[in-house]
């Protein structure tokens, strides 16, 4: 698979926490407060996310250099009873070529994004 493939909306969607954790390297982690997360914390921390809603991500821009590959965008979750955007945020994955030429995260970083507040009514006080 080129990589990416594998963290596509559908695929996640159809394969769940299985599909999700297919696709880290056998040394890949996440990166989330502060710590480096891998195995079975992944499982743990996104199985219950991936049940609750749909995780959406727009690849913004990606590259290769050798074995190395990353993408960065924009994701967004939804959660399942009313589809509502509950979550935004940006991400970078950098992903790994494996000795089967298969494509694998080494480590993906994710950081929630503040919402605009909008147009002020009246001038800002100092």
């Amino acid at each position: 698979k080129a990589y990416g493939e594998c963290f596509y909306k559908p695929f996640t969607q159809k394969t769940g926490i299985d599909g999700w954790m297919s696709a880290f390297a056998p040394d890949g982690g996440m990166l989330r407060e502060d710590a480096r997360i891998t195995g079975d914390a992944i499982r743990e921390m996104m199985g219950p996310v991936l049940a609750e809603g749909t995780l959406m991500w727009s690849p913004i821009d990606s590259g290769v250099r050798g074995s190395l590959g990353f993408t960065v965008g924009k994701a967004n979750f939804a959660g399942n009873k009313d589809r509502t955007i509950e979550r935004r945020s940006a991400y970078v994955t950098v992903w790994k070529q494996q000795p089967d030429k298969s494509w694998k995260v080494l480590v993906d970083v994710g950081r929630p994004v503040n919402e605009p507040l909008g147009i002020r009514s009246e001038p800002a006080k100092d």
